[in-house]
């Protein structure tokens, strides 16, 4: 990915989620898993990535295709506050 002091687990999951490869419980139920869709955050709507996300940065605004142009757009570049931001972005 990039130059990073985060941990390589951080790095790993944060991957994960960029390649909508974490084992939220929608993807469980379509590998056939026999788990509840509900969020274990909220209990009312079906966990999936973008829940997941909504869940866990409401403070933030947006969704999570929103976030995700907004992180690359920001973590581009040889720039110091690039660096910064990639460094916080991923920091444990």
């Amino acid at each position: 990915m990039f130059s990073t002091t985060a941990r390589p687990k951080a790095v790993f999951i944060m991957w994960l989620q960029l390649q909508a490869k974490l084992l939220t419980e929608d993807r469980l139920l379509k590998w056939g898993s026999k788990v509840e869709p509900q969020c274990m955050l909220c209990q009312n709507e079906d966990e999936t990535r973008d829940h997941l996300w909504m869940q866990l940065s409401s403070d933030i605004g947006g969704n999570w295709q929103q976030y995700l142009t907004w992180a690359l757009k920001n973590a581009k570049g040889k720039t110091i506050r690039a660096q910064i931001f990639r460094m916080g972005l991923l920091k444990d």
